[in-house]
C-alpha cells in the first residue's frame, strides 16, 4: 500500500469539536490550580461551562443568520444550528468521564486532572492527524498538523507546570 492518503470524510463541524477540546482542556488546567478544588467541582464546572458556550454559539449563529436573512429564524432552523454546534459539547465527554471517575473516588483529583489533560492532548493530536489524512495530506504533513493541534493541549500543560 502506498503512503498516499485517500481523502475521507470526517464528521460535520469538526472545528467545533477541536474548539471544544481546547476549551475543556484549558478549563481543567485552570481550575485544577486551586489545590482545594475536588474532581466533582471541576466536573460540574466543565459541564456547565460547555453547555453555556454551546448555547452562546447557537445564539450568536442564530442572530447572525437571522441578520443575513433579514428575519427571525424558526425553531426548526435554530434546532439545526444547535445540532451543528453540539460537537463543542461532545468533545468534553471523555474528559467528563475521567473527572467523574475521580469524583466517585476511583482515583485522586490530581490523577483525574492529569488524565483529563492527557485525554485532551491526545484527542487534539488525533483530530489533527485525522484531518490531515482525510484531506489527502501525506503522513508527514498529517503528522505535522497533528503536532500543531496537539500543541494547543501541550500549551495548557506548560502553563499548568509554569504556574504550579
Amino acid at each position: 500500500m502506498s503512503g498516499e492518503a485517500r481523502p475521507g470524510r470526517l464528521p460535520a463541524n469538526v472545528s467545533r469539536a477541536i474548539y471544544g477540546q481546547i476549551l475543556v482542556t484549558s478549563l481543567v488546567g485552570a481550575l485544577s490550580e486551586d489545590s482545594e478544588i475536588e474532581a466533582g467541582y471541576i466536573l460540574v464546572s466543565v459541564v456547565v461551562t460547555m453547555l453555556i458556550f454551546w448555547l452562546a454559539h447557537v445564539y450568536a449563529e442564530a442572530m447572525s443568520r437571522g441578520l443575513e436573512a433579514g428575519r427571525h429564524l424558526g425553531w426548526a432552523e435554530v434546532r439545526g444550528l444547535a445540532a451543528g454546534e453540539w460537537p463543542l459539547v461532545q468533545a468534553a465527554f471523555p474528559t467528563a468521564i475521567v473527572l467523574a471517575l475521580g469524583a466517585i473516588g476511583a482515583f485522586s483529583t490530581e490523577t483525574a486532572v492529569g488524565l483529563a489533560i492527557a485525554v485532551g492532548v491526545v484527542a487534539l493530536f488525533t483530530w489533527g492527524l485525522a484531518i490531515g489524512r482525510a484531506s489527502g495530506s501525506s503522513w508527514a504533513v498529517a503528522l505535522l498538523g497533528a503536532a500543531i493541534s496537539g500543541g494547543f493541549g501541550l500549551v495548557v500543560v506548560g502553563l499548568k507546570a509554569l504556574v504550579h
